[in-house]
């Protein structure tokens, strides 16, 4: 990212509502798209998890309003956390969630 682009897109998260992805613009674009991070590429593709020891499988309410997601296209959640975990450890990282706000203001 330039140097003119980082400076406005920490001015901007520096204002960001906190009930509000510090990434997301006034009119709901992201703003580091091209360098999103994984659990943002990941938002809104079918996900099977539990909820009270029972499977479901939740999307983003946009997606699949007028069909079921084909089984062979849901992502399980414990393996979709373990491999972003796996890629996090291989970068050198702990696996700590880091808000992506902090992470937006920093020079």
């Amino acid at each position: 990212m330039a140097r003119r682009p980082a400076r406005a897109l920490r001015a901007h998260a520096a204002t960001a509502r906190p009930d509000r992805c510090a990434a997301l613009d006034e009119g709901g674009r992201c703003l580091v798209y091209a360098a999103r991070p994984i659990v943002c590429r990941s938002h809104g593709a079918p996900i099977r998890m539990r909820k009270d020891s029972l499977p479901v499988i939740e999307s983003c309410f946009r997606n699949f309003t007028k069909t079921e997601p084909a089984p062979d296209c849901v992502v399980d959640q414990e393996t979709l956390s373990a491999l972003v975990l796996a890629v996090d450890r291989e970068d050198g990282n702990d696996g700590s969630r880091v808000d992506l706000a902090e992470l937006l203001r920093s020079p």
